[in-house]
């Protein structure tokens, strides 16, 4: 079976947040964080539905924290916020017969049409009967589109990770199409529809998926994701940033031909990975017509003694909406008119991520999209 990579301005039935727990890792600055956490699910609900998982026993507080329209709240055990990194990524079955690059290299058809084929049945008649046993939120009421669910892992086995790698088959077990005993973290992949960019800094990290090759992990890519291309960048992470790199930290797409991605001047001491990354991107994607725009860096912040990983390319994409991060910098003014004249017919909303760059994240990394 083969799938193809929704981008994350398809449209959505709604978005995942899990939200913090007393006694987490939030607990430093905990009335900030429920006051962050708050702006930030306004801001998603105005656009579509949200699903919010709490801490089993508290959700009587949120409730009184949270909007009551258009916010579902739902318990389940978790280790961290940063969803969108064990979230299931959402795709859209390959219609049978539909030309792919890979069946344009001349793979067997025949069997694999055949097993497809009859693979299909089974998923289409297993969805239909888990449909109409459990209501959800915002039902999928499209059997073709679901989520893959991969091996989430801690970052590398950095921090605790048994329930976040559990909670998309709690969740929307009903909507997995396929899982895979593969580390791939959702921050770690960016697409366009046609185009698969990742980092090797994250991806191949020793500690997620070693010992495959990049050449191997490549034909998985293309193997699973209707793409045509897989661009490996080299990632080197910015200051602060604990996932080793992540695409969605450093350069984002915003349409087919439009990529975003973080810039910085000499003085800032992000700027050797920066130039390195703005090298690459447009020696890989500017000959395939892939528009470049730089976006500014906010300036360095620094939180007990630490660097933190500040960054606009951390936005999310809603139906009709930009949720933008801003960092009380100069810049953000200056960010949110550009981001304005890129999207003219999106509504860009600002959202100060001041707190949430504490734990090493932002807002992209707080949201899963659920299509």
């Amino acid at each position: 079976m083969r799938y193809r990579l929704l981008p994350e301005w398809s449209p959505h039935r709604g978005s995942w947040i899990t939200l913090p727990r007393r006694g987490g890792d939030w607990e430093c600055c905990w009335e900030e964080v429920v006051e962050s956490f708050k702006k930030l699910v306004e801001a998603i609900a105005q656009f579509e539905p949200v699903i919010a998982v709490v801490e089993p026993g508290e959700r009587s507080f949120w409730e009184t924290q949270l909007p009551r329209q258009n916010v579902e709240l739902r318990e389940a055990l978790s280790n961290d916020t940063w969803c969108r990194d064990y979230g299931g990524i959402p795709v859209e079955k390959v219609s049978k017969g539909e030309r792919t690059p890979q069946r344009e290299q001349g793979e067997e058809k025949g069997k694999r049409e055949r097993e497809r084929e009859k693979e299909e049945k089974e998923i289409k008649i297993e969805e239909e009967k888990k449909r109409r046993e459990i209501e959800t939120h915002s039902p999928n009421l499209n059997p073709n589109r679901g989520v893959l669910d991969f091996k989430f892992n801690g970052w590398g086995l950095k921090y605790p990770a048994n329930w976040d790698n559990r909670l998309t088959r709690h969740l929307f077990g009903e909507e997995i199409l396929e899982s895979f005993n593969f580390v791939l973290e959702g921050g770690g992949v960016e697409t366009n529809g046609k185009i698969l960019l990742t980092t090797r800094s994250s991806t191949l990290e020793e500690n997620r998926n070693y010992p495959h090759t990049q050449r191997e992990v490549d034909n998985f890519f293309k193997t699973i994701f209707a793409v045509e291309e897989v661009i490996w960048i080299t990632g080197t992470p910015l200051l602060g940033d604990d996932t080793d790199g992540h695409i969605d930290t450093l350069a984002r797409f915003i349409n087919p031909t439009t990529l975003l991605y973080a810039s910085t001047t000499p003085e800032n001491p992000n700027y050797p990975q920066l130039a390195q990354l703005e090298k690459e991107l447009k020696t890989l994607l500017s000959p395939k017509g892939i528009r470049l725009v730089p976006i500014p860096l906010p300036e360095p912040i620094i939180w007990e003694g630490r660097y933190l990983p500040a960054t606009y390319i951390n936005f999310y994409l809603v139906n009709g909406g930009v949720i933008l991060p801003i960092y009380n910098d100069p810049k953000d003014k200056e960010v949110i008119e550009l981001f304005q004249k890129l999207m003219p017919t999106s509504k860009i909303v600002p959202v100060d991520a001041s707190i949430f760059v504490r734990q090493n994240g932002s807002i992209h990394c707080l949201t899963r999209d659920i299509h």
